[in-house]
């Protein structure tokens, strides 16, 4: 999990936390706020968990991936993942590449939509990561799933049409039409 921010045409600041599910490679949990604290992102990791787990995640096993920040270090924050049994998982100060999947979600993120289409409005700044997180997970293609999407390799691996090799690959394989 992390944050990003952009602006909108007024210099407003508009701060995306980001839930990634790194195996899929898929956004699974998403807010967008003129805010960046505790609650914000609580309202992402919120998303993700109601999304994915909707029988309930305590007692999956989960690992949150997360940096020092000042808000999934706070005492709301972490409160919330004792609760909801989520063992949090740091990555040293500054240093974004233990965080590089979300970091490089971020990156095509702001490359591909947020960086090119200007918003006047946070009504419009929503509609577009709606538009972004939606494509992203239908059609952006991942080297590490076979240059699936993530929402192709999720169907295809509760297919059961996946697997990982000894070399820690991960394989699809595709029916023949």
């Amino acid at each position: 999990m992390d944050m990003t921010q952009f602006v909108l045409t007024d210099s407003t600041r508009v701060f995306l936390m980001i839930v990634l599910d790194i195996f899929l490679r898929r956004i699974v949990g998403f807010h967008l706020s003129t805010r960046c604290r505790a609650q914000e992102w609580l309202e992402a990791l919120d998303m993700a968990v109601l999304a994915e787990f909707p029988e309930g995640v305590r007692g999956q096993g989960l690992t949150l991936r997360l940096d020092n920040g000042c808000q999934p270090t706070s005492g709301a924050f972490q409160d919330a993942l004792r609760t909801l049994e989520i063992t949090p998982e740091w990555t040293g100060y500054n240093s974004p590449k233990q965080n590089a999947h979300v970091e490089r979600v971020i990156g095509t993120l702001k490359a591909d939509w947020l960086w090119i289409e200007e918003c006047d409005t946070f009504v419009q700044a929503q509609d577009l990561v709606n538009r972004a997180i939606a494509e992203y997970n239908e059609e952006h293609p991942h080297s590490a799933l076979g240059f699936l999407s993530p929402n192709e390799f999720r169907t295809l691996w509760n297919n059961s049409q996946g697997r990982i090799t000894q070399a820690n690959k991960t394989e699809v394989a595709l029916k023949a039409a």
